[in-house]
């Protein structure tokens, strides 16, 4: 797998986990 492909999927893998992270914040917040 060329390097390139790779640093895009993980540059796409922690955009999810950021999305993850403040869907998770927000339902925190949304529950308090």
């Amino acid at each position: 797998m060329p390097p390139l492909s790779n640093d895009l999927q993980v540059s796409q893998g922690r955009e999810l986990l950021d999305e993850f992270i403040v869907a998770a914040a927000r339902s925190r917040t949304d529950t308090l």
